[in-house]
């Protein structure tokens, strides 16, 4: 409520399901928000999705490898995320994006207003997304990998 309170003209779009999927939506009713945001639900058109956003909010409390996020990258869209599990070795906060403690919703409500509020600054964090996400390609991940094995191999 309180992002919609400053930017009225706002509009979340939230690609996914999940076993929380109903308490989402009491609690969009209950904060008077569930006309600013739209349940995609399991989608497969994500790149069609990236390419119609202005910003991406990853709030995740623990991930794998983020590949929604890499996708965000590649697709030049801001992101603000959490700095859970390998996310902050991916995107360096104020440098590819903006990052946040995971479970802190404050300063991801923070981050987020910041991002609207800053739109240019979002611009260039994205662009430097954009070459980052060079480095996570397979090409370069199995380069990385490979010397990573010989190198140890190596040493033994």
């Amino acid at each position: 409520p309180h992002i919609v309170a400053r930017h009225p003209d706002v509009h979340f779009l939230w690609a996914g399901e999940g076993p929380l999927t109903g308490e989402l939506k009491k609690l969009l009713k209950t904060y008077a928000v569930a006309d600013r945001v739209s349940l995609l639900g399991k989608r497969e058109d994500i790149p069609d999705l990236m390419c119609a956003v202005d910003l991406f909010v990853h709030p995740a409390r623990f991930e794998g490898q983020p590949f929604s996020v890499l996708e965000a990258m590649a697709a030049g869209v801001p992101v603000v995320s959490t700095s859970a599990s390998g996310i902050a070795e991916i995107i360096g906060d104020g440098v590819q994006g903006l990052l946040c403690r995971p479970d802190d919703v404050g300063s991801l409500r923070d981050r987020v207003l910041h991002a609207l509020d800053h739109r240019d600054e979002m611009v260039a964090f994205a662009e430097a997304a954009r070459e980052r996400v060079n480095e996570f390609s397979e090409a370069a991940m199995v380069t990385q990998t490979l010397a990573a094995i010989e190198s140890l191999a190596g040493s033994r």
